[in-house]
């Protein structure tokens, strides 16, 4: 569960300052009930177990949506994994 609440608030602070450059006040209060529902999850429900798997739901729609802030797209992504990019520093090693 560490590593969730970790990722998420890496993942939060990426979409609230795009929420904040853009003037979307929508977007700023999705973190923010977002953020509400993660943490009030963990604190009132015994069930271990249905909030681990609503974190992690919440953990990668939310990589996904500060993927997308940064830049990133399903060509880039695909590049990158594959080792094709030729910024990326395996594809330099690859060729040895």
């Amino acid at each position: 569960m560490t590593l969730v609440i970790i990722m998420l608030h890496v993942f939060w602070g990426i979409v609230f300052f795009d929420g904040c450059e853009k003037n979307k006040w929508y977007i700023l209060l999705t973190v923010l009930l977002t953020h509400l529902l993660v943490s009030t999850q963990t604190l009132l429900s015994p069930h271990y177990e249905v909030n681990l798997v609503t974190a992690y739901i919440i953990m990668v729609l939310m990589g996904i949506w500060a993927f997308c802030v940064a830049g990133g797209s399903r060509r880039s992504l695909k590049l990158c994994l594959l080792c094709q990019d030729k910024d990326f520093l395996l594809y330099n090693q690859r060729s040895r």
